[in-house]
């Protein structure tokens, strides 16, 4: 049976051929690509690794979960997760906010597909410590014993100290609860201010104008998408933004959020004051490190983990947006995704598999055009260059970033197909001709299409 990778989110397929849609981001099938992994399922004696207890069930745990049980047929495998829910696509919130998605279109697996699996799933209950010296996992419910223990717990989005951030109508969006929540408020109210203009922020405004709100985005820097963009792109999602009456302000530094127990507006530094009866902070994640703290573990921002993506004990991993690699921690799902599958081949002693880092992707969904960043976005040392192309009347926007005929990042706005191919010569190192170049400075986009399949086809 074939493996096959969605491109832009990391998902992965058993099949014949690749499923028409990817059923966690929404890409075609064309995005999608055969994997190497190669993994045989073997028997294990019982004094090697026969448990192995999983906290987190979202995109490292449950990949995490998949690679343990390729790589051990006999593996009892226990999948904790602090939410009632199973494995759902948290890229969707916004989708679901939107009205884009309904609710049950966020789980990706029916039940049955834990049952043939074998992962035995622990929903609701919360882990509250671990026992490292004893190799023991305390739940709000029980006691586990694990051989290995993989942390997948994730992140919590970071909250700001501002004046009356107790007021009623307060939100961040990290899970389903939240969303659900922020649905039932939005009903009453006709002002929304969004703080941040990061991915989540802009797709959750361009969600609220979908509910016919006025919207507006404070962003502390000079663009939106800061971490993405370059000031072309965010100037051309600016616009994108305000055709949907959605206001941005940039340079805008949020002090207060007014109200007398529920929100009526924002207070800005500069001393300038916006309506609103409803506030999202979006402005970042903070690892959840308790856990690992307690424990005892090596933790600087994240849980710190070498190249195998195990931790100082040498019976625990971690992955995710927990797991901080070489001073970086991620954020991202593509990633979580990849390092749960590192982390939980690893786990079973198999041959030791290392993490060379992650080119980071990112997708903006919602918002209306087609956006995506990936790699290096601008030029930072001496031998890169870059290639633009931008079409002003559609909006249409195309940028490469190249190292010595290679390209290590870009831009697309308006073309997936596109910002696929893109992806993949960047994560591949591949050498792109000068004719290929030269075609894409003139708005030619097939010569980079047709390099990514002849790959995609060789791979095959």
């Amino acid at each position: 049976m074939n493996r096959w990778r969605c491109t832009v989110c990391g998902y992965v397929y058993e099949g014949e051929e690749a499923p028409e849609v990817c059923p966690v981001c929404d890409a075609r099938r064309d995005e999608f690509e055969l994997t190497d992994e190669d993994i045989d399922i073997r028997e294990r004696p019982e004094d090697e690794v026969c448990t192995v207890a999983i906290v987190g069930n979202g995109a490292a745990g449950i990949e995490a979960a998949r690679a343990v049980r390729r790589s051990l047929a006999d593996a009892r495998i226990h999948l904790f997760s602090r939410e009632p829910y199973p494995f759902y696509s948290r890229l969707y919130l916004t989708s679901y906010l939107a009205g884009e998605k309904k609710r049950g279109e966020l789980f990706v697996y029916p039940p049955e597909w834990y049952e043939t699996h074998g992962i035995i799933q622990h929903l609701g209950e919360e882990i509250i410590r671990i026992v490292p010296q004893e190799r023991e996992l305390l739940s709000s419910q029980d006691v586990l014993r694990y051989d290995r223990l993989i942390l997948c717990c994730g992140a919590r989005a970071f909250r700001p100290s501002l004046l009356g951030e107790e007021n009623g109508g307060v939100f961040s969006l990290r899970g389903l609860d939240d969303a659900d929540a922020i649905l039932r408020y939005l009903e009453n109210v006709s002002d929304v201010a969004v703080v941040g203009g990061g991915v989540l922020g802009l797709e959750a405004a361009a969600a609220f104008a979908r509910h016919g709100k006025k919207v507006r985005v404070f962003e502390r820097s000079r663009k939106v998408m800061s971490r993405q963009l370059d000031e072309t792109a965010s100037g051309l999602l600016i616009r994108e933004l305000e055709r949907q009456k959605i206001a941005v302000h940039l340079h805008a530094d949020v002090v207060e959020i007014t109200g007398n127990g529920r929100v009526t507006g924002l207070r800005l530094r500069s001393g300038e004051r916006f309506p609103a009866q409803m506030v999202l902070l979006s402005v970042g994640i903070w690892p959840n490190v308790l856990l690992a703290e307690e424990a005892g573990l090596h933790v600087n921002r994240g849980v710190v983990v070498d190249k195998t993506l195990r931790t100082s004990d040498p019976f625990i991993f971690a992955a995710g947006d927990v797991a901080e690699f070489e001073g970086k921690i991620y954020g991202l799902w593509t990633v979580s995704a990849e390092q749960g599958r590192i982390a939980g081949q690893n786990a079973c002693g198999q041959e030791a598999v290392h993490y060379q880092g992650s080119v980071p992707s990112t997708v903006l969904k919602v918002v209306g055009p087609e956006l995506t960043s990936v790699g290096q976005y601008e030029v930072r040392h001496g031998g890169e260059s870059e290639i633009v192309w931008l079409d002003e009347s559609s909006g249409q926007y195309r940028k490469l970033v190249l190292r010595d005929g290679r390209i290590i990042g870009g831009i697309v706005i308006g073309d997936n197909r596109l910002a696929a191919a893109i992806e993949r010569a960047v994560k591949a190192g591949t050498e792109v001709p000068a004719e290929v170049l030269d075609g894409f400075r003139k708005g030619e986009k097939e010569g980079l299409l047709n390099l990514a399949r002849r790959r995609q086809q060789a791979a095959r």
